[in-house]
């Protein structure tokens, strides 16, 4: 890569163009002279023969001189048409005229030497000054000589002239003349030194200003028209002397030194100078050529070339530099054409070396295609796709250098002047394959795969690319203006324009013109894509526009540059354009669809690339623009907006930044889809956002809705996905405005959509209701009613009244006259209803209360009652109106708020059973009380909740006590209560005095009351358990007093005194025993419990106490280990005596109370619980059929029979019989053979004896038939019988069923509703139905509550129980 961020694809040394070789000069110094136009060069050396050559190097003419003298001066005059020859020790100037090719002579007549010849730079004058200061002015146009004798006293050393026809001399007597052309004298000025090398800069503004060297070592600018004074510009000692320098650009003065050193300074007269590049190139003198086109200087010194750029950076240009061979001899001069294409050198040698420093800006691009020209006579063509970089170029050689080129896809064509050369690109050496004159200059060529378009004299040629094919198509007809400026090519289309400013297009398979567009002005450029669908054209204003031929559209392109050169479509890219002036490329991007193309088309300007001087684009490719450097060198500029794309394709990836640039360059670039690849390379959201919104502008739905989904944004999602179907493109770029809320843009939208309706649409959903009313009169006039209407209610709410009562007039008008339309099928009445209504609201704002009262009643809304009632009321003041809407309106509080406000009773009379509002219902009740109607205002006192006045009314003027007291104790309302209380005691009615005291809190009082009157046990009946503690220690003390220690304790115990509580039961005996151990729980006092057992022991008083009292004791005071273990006790006496259902009892409850409280239950009370449960189930089961159940129970009942010591024989007995019944042969001879024993034999019923007998006697097959096994709930494949309780895998407890005693399983498992044991989901709920109750808790259960639990629940629940069987027991 090279400065300027270009790269080069081929080497930037400038070409060896020709040679001529010192014999034809002769060995020594060489004269050149290079023709104004760069046409031919001439040359003389030691020989004295002039020869002149073209710009090929080809001899054209040689001129033999006459005299002996070598050549001292070869001058062209400003046309190229005469060369003048001086020579020395010679009078006579040669003259060769290169039109005619032919030579003359011009005697001067003078005997000194001739020092100087100079042509004019404006006029046919050439001067010639001579070594004794003479001149002599030469016309070639009258072939006069004019000599002015003594124009300087010495030595004419040189001279120049101004553009405006001034002739400027210096000479060795230290003075500058000024002389017009006819000599004659002007100004004169005097130098400090002799002066030598008199130059004036070509100025494009006709400047006057002068240089010339004083001294060899000072040069002084001065002003032609003034030339006294000027500016002395010295250099450094160290420089030495001037050996040659040449004026360029704007003041500037480049300089070379015989020190080697070479000086660029600023030279402009009156203004400051300094020194902008100063570098010793060589070691000794330097010659020194400028050219003003390139901007670059050429130095020479010895056998060396350098080059200095001076453009705007000032450098050395080392890859331009040239040593040349030993036998070339040293170099001597050095000089450019006058376009810079050509820098010819001469040497010491007689040696003549041209070289092509830089090729004429010729280069055209087609497709993916371009060509150039690579050397004066040769074009290359390549092309541009990646996959065909390394091909080697198609060489197009040609016979002349041409002026114009053209590309096709087989075909090129060169040419000049009138004359258009066609080579075919389809055989390898592109030959010649047919050339073609034209009547006028070709101004332009244009080629497509079957046809060429040439461009002269205002008129379009088209004809086949066939040779012989005369039958050519003229654009336009020989009837119409030759005004054609400018003109292209596609496949199928010519398109020109004209300077009268139309754009036609041309259908080139019939010549027929099928589209013309017109402009404001004349067009001058034509830059289309490469089907001609799209086109950019430049007007006479330099404007730049975009035509869409489809729609016959053209808008303007923002910030076009007003020098711009040429619009380049981007062949791999095609909605990408790059615009070139002389310094920069401009990038556009053009979408064809966008929601807000802004007025451009779709076309905007995304970011610029500065050009490098001495480059010319000629096509763009994939952000990369190619483009023809000065030397002929193939460049590839990347685009500033494409760089870090172009980054990341070449590398294959890249850093976080980087891509993150490549993201949103591909974004500005419309290259969504690659855009998408780097966002998801990211993860970035706020990427997919930008991404989303992007797409959505251009239309792309489907990819912005890709986007919103990444980005997690339902709503999008769903609203985008209903736009998918929509085919209409103004249609749908309608709706996404409207999603990104553009409403004015989606209202244009719509409007030139194939559904203009959405734009009303939109409207009326956004309640833009004036602007949805303009748009409804010329696309939906039904339903202009209808928005009307809205537009009046918001109207309304804006408060703006009188629109507001002309639109519902307007849209009342239009939904009558809408109804009438329909006939029979009617409008819509609800819309006539709401405009009446909305008339008669904003006819009382208009002020109209009559009218407007009336309109109300007549719409017979009650709302709209109720409106204009308020607006009655508010606003016009007009209370009895606004009362009579308020009742129509169907708010009778309101009329009556307004009848009261009034006074007009009468009127609020009828309504007051309609009115709930207190405040309304006490204001009417104070009036009747007033009027001493009291049962009325008792009425609107108790619905108005005014208890203490509906009681005072009872009371005072009703005498309707008892229905006070009915009231008071409803309402519970303290004040009344106390009216009540006052009232009782004025009676003498002391008990409802007391109830009525302390329903008012006046406990004092009460308690008073019923202390005097003895009437306690109604105090303490209405004090309850809301007493004070004060209460309840005057209640005990009273009780204490008089000798009743039961009622005494219980208020001591209310009043937490739990000693004296407990020492009052205490004295009460066993009655008192279930209140002492309730204090005793509730005081947890170790005084007070050892007390109450010393009493339960019999400490006190000598006689024990049931134990039963003691359980309760321990269970009161939360020491459920205790409780459980006098529970046990308890239940085996009740056991032991036969009362199995108590002591079942006493262990079920021993057993929830321990459970509720999550304290472990102890073994040996689940183990007597199950034992005795198992009793229970015996006879339910036996009743049931389920004898084999029954039977196992009776035997696990059996081998714990000494728990049973009241009934063994019984239980016994049973077991056996049932055990025969249900097959258990051998548990039936076991238990059979127990009751034969002496101490129960006696004891068997004589009608169980004989079988039992018989059993033991003839036991036949001693087998208990197999019982059912069953997986364990701990483990599933562990299986055991039914009826065994403890897991043989994991050693555990499994809980039983209370329907059958068998332990429980998975699959079918429920637990009782009431006291949450498990139970067999299928025989509980039979159980259910048939008992009803629950055989564990004996509690009534309903079927319907009963819920079979799912396996996993019913593992958990076993799980818990062993957890809660292996924790520690609990609190004592």
């Amino acid at each position: 890569w090279v400065a300027g961020g270009v790269r080069p694809n081929t080497a930037t040394t400038m070409k060896k163009l020709f040679a001529v070789s010192p014999k034809s000069h002769g060995r020594g110094s060489v004269t050149v002279a290079w023709h104004p136009q760069g046409s031919f060069l001439a040359t003389c050396g030691k020989n004295r023969v002039v020869n002149v050559f073209n710009r090929q190097g080809e001899e054209h003419a040689e001129i033999a001189l006459d005299g002996s003298g070598k050549c001292t001066g070869l001058e062209w005059d400003k046309d190229g048409e005469m060369l003048a020859v001086m020579q020395e020790k010679s009078p006579v100037i040669k003259l060769w005229d290169a039109n005619q090719n032919s030579e003359s002579s011009l005697d001067t007549g003078v005997k000194e030497e001739l020092t100087l010849i100079c042509w004019s730079a404006a006029g046919p004058q050439l001067a010639i000054g001579t070594a004794k200061g003479n001149l002599l002015i030469y016309n070639k146009r009258t072939l006069k000589k004019q000599s002015i004798a003594g124009k300087h006293a010495k030595t004419i050393t040189s001279g120049a002239w101004s553009s405006d026809n001034k002739l400027v001399l210096a000479s060795a007597d230290r003075q500058v003349t000024i002389s017009n052309a006819d000599g004659d004298a002007l100004a004169q000025t005097a130098l400090k030194a002799e002066g030598s090398a008199i130059q004036i800069p070509a100025r494009g503004g006709g400047g006057s200003v002068a240089s010339v060297v004083s001294g060899g070592s000072t040069l002084l600018v001065f002003d032609v028209n003034k030339p006294t004074g000027g500016t002395e510009l010295k250099f450094s000692p160290t420089y030495g002397k001037v050996t040659s320098y040449r004026w360029f650009g704007d003041g500037l003065v480049a300089v070379a030194f015989d020190s080697g050193y070479f000086v660029v300074r600023s030279a402009e007269v009156g203004a400051s100078t300094e020194e902008l590049f100063s570098k010793k190139l060589f070691a000794g003198a330097a010659s020194l050529a400028v050219s003003a086109q390139t901007r670059r200087a050429a130095v020479c010194s010895g056998r060396e070339i350098k080059i200095v750029d001076l453009d705007d950076e000032y450098r050395e240009m080392e890859d331009e530099s040239m040593l040349l061979d030993s036998e070339d001899g040293d170099l001597q001069h050095v000089t450019w054409t006058r376009d810079g294409q050509v820098l010819t050198v001469s040497s010491s040698s007689g040696a003549v070396l041209s070289f092509l420093a830089c090729l004429p800006p010729l280069a055209i691009a087609h497709g993916a295609s371009y060509m150039y020209l690579t050397s004066l006579m040769e074009l290359s063509v390549c092309s541009a796709l990646p996959d065909r970089k390394g091909d080697e170029p198609r060489r197009v050689r040609i016979g002349m250098e041409p002026t114009f080129a053209a590309l096709g896809p087989a075909h090129a064509a060169v040419g000049m002047n009138n004359q258009v050369f066609f080579h075919s690109l389809e055989a390898d050496d592109c030959p010649l394959a047919f050339e073609r004159e034209y009547l006028g200059t070709v101004d332009q060529v244009i080629l497509n795969a079957d046809f060429v378009a040439v461009l002269s004299e205002g008129r379009v040629q088209v004809h086949t690319l066939r040779e012989g094919d005369d039958g050519a198509q003229i654009f336009p007809g020989k009837d119409e203006s030759a005004d054609v400026t400018c003109m292209c090519m596609s496949r199928d289309f010519l398109v020109y324009g004209t300077a009268r400013g139309t754009i036609s297009y041309i259908f080139l398979q019939e010549f027929a013109l099928i589209n013309e567009y017109r402009h404001e002005c004349g067009i001058a450029k034509l830059f289309p894509n490469d089907s001609a669908t799209r086109l950019v054209f430049v007007d006479d204003t330099a404007a730049g526009f975009l035509y869409n031929p489809v729609v016959d559209l053209a808008r303007p392109i923002p910030r076009f540059p007003p020098a711009a050169v040429r619009v380049m479509w981007d062949s791999a890219d095609w909605g990408v354009l790059v615009v070139h002036d002389a310094k920069v490329l401009s990038v556009y991007v053009y979408s064809q669809h966008h929601v807000s193309d802004e007025g451009s088309g779709g076309v905007k300007p995304i970011g610029q690339t500065k050009l490098q001087p001495g480059l010319t684009p000629i096509m763009a490719y994939d952000g990369t623009v190619i483009s023809q450097a000065d030397n002929g060198a193939i460049v590839h500029v990347p685009l500033s907006t494409h760089d870090a794309i172009l980054k990341v394709a070449a590398k294959g990836g890249a850093a976080g930044e980087t891509l993150r640039k490549c993201f949103h360059q591909n974004l500005e670039l419309l290259r969504f889809t690659r855009a998408w690849e780097v966002a998801k390379l990211l993860r970035d959201q706020e990427l997919y956002l930008k991404l989303a919104r992007a797409a959505l502008l251009n239309l792309d739905v489907a990819l912005a809705e890709r986007a919103y989904r990444e980005q997690g944004d339902a709503c999008m999602v769903l609203t985008l996905s209903k736009l998918r179907a929509i085919e209409d493109a103004n249609l749908l770029a309608g709706h996404i405005a409207l999603t990104f809320e553009d409403y004015s843009r989606a209202q244009e939208l719509f409007l030139v959509s194939t559904r203009p309706i959405a734009a009303l649409e939109m409207r009326r959903d956004l309640l833009h209701w004036e602007q949805a009313l303009k748009l409804a009169k010329t696309l939906a006039p039904e339903q202009v009613p209808y928005i009307s209407c809205e537009f009046a209610q918001q109207l309304e709410f804006r408060e703006e009244y009188e629109r507001a009562l002309q639109m519902y007039t307007a849209g009342l008008n239009a939904a009558e006259a809408l109804a009438s339309r329909f006939d029979a099928r009617g409008g819509d009445s609800r819309l006539a209803h709401a405009c009446a209504v909305g008339v008669a609201k904003m006819t009382l704002r208009m002020g109209d209360a009559g009218r407007g009262a009336q309109l109300a009643l007549e719409t017979g809304d009650a709302q709209c009652c109720r409106e204009c009632a308020d607006i009655l009321d508010t606003v016009l003041k007009q209370p009895q109106d606004a009362a009579r809407l308020y009742e129509e309106g169907d708010a009778p509080e309101k009329a009556v708020k307004i009848y009261i406000r009034t006074k007009n009773w009468v009127a609020a009379k009828p309504l007051m059973g309609r009115i709930s509002a207190p405040k309304l219902l006490i204001e009417y009740a104070k009036a009747k009380e007033i009027d001493k109607a009291y049962e009325e205002a008792a009425a609107a006192y108790e619905k108005a909740n005014d208890v203490d006045s509906v009681v005072r009314l009872l009371l005072s003027h009703l005498g309707k006590a008892q229905r006070a007291f009915a009231v008071v104790r409803e309402s519970k309302s303290s004040q009344g209560a106390l009216l009540v209380a006052r009232h009782c005691v004025s009676a003498g009615d002391s008990r409802n005095a007391i109830e009525f005291f302390l329903l008012a809190k006046r406990a004092e009082d009460a308690f008073e009351a019923a202390s005097t009157n003895d009437h306690m046990e109604v105090f303490t009946a209405a004090l309850g358990a809301d007493g004070s503690p004060s209460d309840y220690k005057k209640v005990a003390q009273y009780y204490e007093e008089r000798g009743d220690p039961m009622r005494a304790g219980e208020f001591w115990f209310l009043f937490k005194d739990y000693a004296k509580a407990l020492r009052l039961f205490l004295q009460c005996g066993e009655r008192a025993v279930r209140q002492a151990t309730e204090v005793v729980g509730r005081a947890r006092s170790d005084t007070l419990t050892h007390q109450l057992i010393d009493f339960l022991m019999g400490e006190t008083d000598g006689v024990p106490k049931d134990p039963n009292y003691i359980f309760k004791l321990y269970m009161a005071l939360g020491n459920y280990t205790q409780a459980a273990k006098t529970a046990i006790i308890i239940a085996r006496q009740e056991q032991e005596v036969g009362n199995y259902r108590v002591a079942h009892q006493i262990l079920f409850d021993t057993h929830r109370e321990l459970s509720s409280q999550r304290i472990r239950v102890p073994q040996e009370l689940a183990n007597s619980l199950m034992l005795l449960h198992s009793y229970v189930l015996v006879k339910p089961l036996s009743k049931s059929g389920d004898h084999m159940t029954a039977a196992r129970l009776l035997c696990r009942v059996a081998r714990s029979i000494s728990r049973f010591p009241a009934h063994v024989v019984p239980i016994l007995t049973s077991c056996v019989i049932e055990c025969h019944r249900a097959g258990l042969r051998e548990s039936a001879f076991e238990f059979a053979t127990t009751l034969m024993r002496p101490e129960y034999r006696e004891q068997l019923q004589e009608g169980f004896r004989r079988k039992i007998e018989n059993i033991v006697r003839k036991p036949g097959d001693k087998t208990d038939a197999e019982e059912a096994e069953t997986p364990s709930p701990f483990d599933s494949a562990a299986r055991l019988p039914e009826s065994e309780l403890e897991c043989p895998s994991t050693k555990n407890q499994i809980p039983y069923c209370v329907a059958t005693g068998r332990h429980v399983v998975t699959s079918d498992m429920c637990l009782c509703p009431s006291c949450g044991f498990p139970a067999s989901y299928a025989v509980f709920t039979q159980l259910i139905q048939t008992e009803g109750v629950c055989q564990m808790c004996m509690q009534q259960v309903q079927v319907k509550d009963i819920v079979k639990l799912e396996p996993a629940e019913a593992q958990a629940f076993c799980l818990r129980s062993v957890q809660r069987a292996e924790r520690e027991p609990g609190r004592q």
